[in-house]
């Protein structure tokens, strides 16, 4: 499954860009930290990327798209069932493993960091603009989901509509862990984009 996400470890990009013959980006490397790196750079400026996607990146619409979400209990039930579309994928190796990334050495400090973006006078000034996402040059796939409870499709394709020729994909059955959700499907539609431009 490739890693996505901000609170990816950034791995799972790392070793599909590899895999694919292609030098790991620098640091932030999740799909959506990357994204939000080259969108906002001058439309002047190249830093060699060739093809980008956009996986349910709500972080960069205007609201507080965590606002809504329910505090996790002490397994993180919740919040993990916020996330999916189909609450039944939550299962006990889910909340583990994902227990596991969140106890790593500095992952508090990090999320800390990153989190910071739900709050509206962090947000605003740091979401990527109508004119930046019409500067994006690079051949781009914007991926939404049906039941991504952050940010709805048609946000997601009002990202697309704004990005020259960009391709809009949205997962049916998923919320906003498509990676998880429908790996299959998911790694489908990002490898033969990264690798073909379609």
């Amino acid at each position: 499954m490739i890693g996505s996400g901000a609170s990816g470890t950034g791995t799972g990009l790392k070793l599909l860009l590899i895999g694919l013959g292609r030098p790991a980006p620098p640091a932030p490397t999740s799909l959506d930290l990357h994204f939000q790196r080259v969108a906002q750079k001058r439309s002047d400026e190249n830093d060699g990327t060739e093809r980008l996607v956009d996986s349910t990146c709500s972080v960069f619409t205007p609201h507080g798209a965590c606002a809504k979400k329910p505090r996790r209990n002490a397994h993180g039930l919740k919040l993990f069932e916020f996330l999916m579309c189909d609450k039944s994928m939550v299962s006990d190796d889910l909340i583990e493993t994902r227990r596991a990334i969140y106890a790593q050495p500095g992952f508090t400090d990090t999320m800390k960091r990153i989190m910071c973006l739900q709050e509206m006078e962090i947000r605003r000034p740091n979401m990527i603009t109508a004119d930046q996402y019409r500067s994006i040059k690079a051949p781009t796939m914007v991926v939404w989901t049906s039941h991504d409870p952050t940010a709805t499709p048609e946000e997601g394709k009002q990202i697309a509509d704004m990005i020259p020729g960009s391709k809009f994909v949205v997962m049916n059955r998923c919320g906003h862990w498509p990676q998880f959700e429908d790996a299959e499907q998911f790694n489908r539609l990002h490898i033969e984009f990264l690798r073909t431009g379609k």
